[in-house]
């Protein structure tokens, strides 16, 4: 499934997946949520990915100073990182930690609809988003939270959508005055119109010109599809 998504596959091996695809509605079903997961990872820039440079490590907090010291005339070897120094290598981490990654998505970059677990973090600023494009009714709208919880999320609130299609979901985006594009999380929306999460922000939304929510076909693609419904200005 990962290289059929990843585009890994021949011609031949392919055609033969596809087949097992249309045969087999469960596997169909997965391919179509590990569909989004892909796209999500895939879209995410570079940079979300560049783990901090950890600090160094304050020998005065040892009370014998021969406890940490290397042998004399002797270096210990640094540990290579799990990374490569040219980004991140999607394909090989997907193979090796689906697990791990389909949980992360499904928790984090796919959107958490909001509930009543617990108090809701306190909001920082609220920005208004207004319907755009063909495909926008009339009464649509959103609102983009930035929230203050120790960490940089945002929650997006919309009312008067349609209702989400067969085979589409709705998308978040900061778009940038160039056309520079990051996902932020999808989300799908009922017979009311109205849809409520939080998601994280990787980047730093003030180098972005403004938030957009897109109509996306569920293809695995992860570029902007062009039908835009709603869109508001960043505090930038």
């Amino acid at each position: 499934m990962v290289r059929f998504l990843t585009g890994e596959m021949d011609g031949r091996e392919r055609a033969e997946f596809e087949q097992r695809i249309g045969a087999d509605p469960s596997l169909a079903r997965e391919v179509e949520s590990m569909a989004l997961v892909v796209g999500r990872l895939e879209s995410m820039p570079g940079e979300a990915w560049d783990p901090p440079e950890p600090p160094a490590l304050d020998r005065s907090l040892f009370s014998d100073p021969r406890a940490t010291g290397s042998p004399t005339g002797k270096r210990r070897k640094r540990s290579r990182s799990l990374w490569p120094s040219g980004g991140f290598g999607w394909p090989q981490a997907i193979a090796g930690g689906l697990a791990a990654v389909v949980l992360f998505a499904a928790g984090t970059l796919l959107g958490t609809s909001l509930g009543n677990d617990g108090p809701s973090p306190a909001v920082e600023e609220q920005l208004a988003l207004s319907g755009i494009g063909p495909e926008a009714p009339s009464s649509a709208s959103g609102e983009v939270s930035l929230v203050s919880s120790g960490s940089d999320r945002l929650r997006l609130s919309v009312s008067g959508l349609n209702e989400t299609g067969s085979r589409e979901f709705y998308e978040l985006w900061l778009m940038g005055k160039d056309g520079e594009l990051v996902a932020l999380g999808s989300f799908r929306v009922g017979p009311d119109g109205s849809s409520e999460i939080e998601v994280p922000v990787p980047v730093d939304p003030d180098r972005y010109r403004y938030y957009d929510v897109s109509i996306q076909p569920e293809n695995g693609s992860p570029k902007h599809s062009g039908r835009s419904v709603l869109r508001g200005l960043t505090r930038s």
